[in-house]
């Protein structure tokens, strides 16, 4: 039997996005369920509040363990602890996180739209979402699965156990889950949400350019790419990413960097260009 989990997190008193749009491992609470949870079982994690809903997919990396047992203690997160909840001594449970969606625009399951599943709705992460860890059984895990992968709950399914009989016909889009290594548009939206905040506008790094200048507004407006100034293949297993570590550029300014292979080297040769340019 497939077994899988709901890790639930508290913005009021864990400013969870955060975390999760720079890390791609995560510990968390587990004061119940010690010693059922296995390394390999999956998990969904939980955005209670206004925003309600699933944000991320994950899979256990680490079996619940004493906080001073655990592998990488610099995750711990302490610092993204908003109140005085956090208990450094309790059981920690270790995430690899997969892939992440912190917002409808990124794709995220609401809780809303979880309400209208036939199964899931008769769920205490629905009904009494008090607690941080739930467990699922199989029928629940495959209609959360669904839901993740299709961005869809409603449809045909099982009068007995929820699941889906009918998909949709071919040319439907779907989401596909990707390793959250490869690249987050969780970070992304962050990076330039960031930008926009301190600058005012949104314009290239490089040359500075902001693209509502040169194309028309409704396709331009808030259009940038995002590079990591250190590729990502040269990055360690279960590397964080800040903020610090991007570089807002524009499409000629991004392929300019990743015009050979150095894109390292490019990257500080445009910046002295530039510069001396200026």
């Amino acid at each position: 039997m497939s077994i899988s989990y709901i890790f639930q997190g508290n913005p009021k008193y864990y400013d969870m996005d955060a975390y999760l749009a720079s890390h791609p491992y995560i510990y968390w609470r587990c004061p119940i369920l010690i010693n059922e949870i296995k390394v390999g079982d999956k998990v969904f994690m939980w955005r209670a509040g206004e925003n309600a809903g699933m944000v991320a997919v994950g899979e256990i990396s680490e079996a619940p363990c004493p906080a001073e047992d655990i592998k990488f203690p610099e995750y711990l997160g302490i610092q993204h602890w908003t109140s005085d909840v956090a208990d450094k001594d309790e059981s920690k449970v270790g995430i690899r996180i997969l892939e992440v969606r912190l917002s409808e625009e990124d794709g995220l399951i609401s809780r809303e739209l979880l309400k209208k599943h036939p199964l899931v709705k008769k769920h205490r992460i629905i009904t009494n979402p008090t607690g941080t860890v739930f467990r699922l059984e199989e029928d629940l895990t495959a209609a959360l699965d669904f839901a993740w992968n299709n961005a869809v709950v409603e449809g045909d399914y099982d009068k007995e156990y929820g699941t889906p009989i009918r998909f949709e016909s071919e040319g439907k889009y779907k989401i596909v889950s990707h390793r959250r290594r490869e690249r987050s548009s969780a970070l992304r939206n962050t990076k330039i949400k960031s930008f926009a905040k301190e600058h005012k506008r949104i314009h290239c790094e490089l040359c500075k350019t902001n693209l509502s200048d040169v194309y028309p507004p409704n396709l331009a407006e808030g259009y940038i790419e995002v590079h990591h100034i250190k590729p990502i293949a040269l990055l360690e297993e279960n590397s964080p990413t800040y903020l610090d570590d991007l570089i807002l550029l524009c499409p000629n300014c991004h392929r300019m960097v990743h015009r050979t292979k150095n894109a390292e080297k490019n990257l500080e040769d445009l910046l002295s260009w530039f510069e001396t340019k200026r």
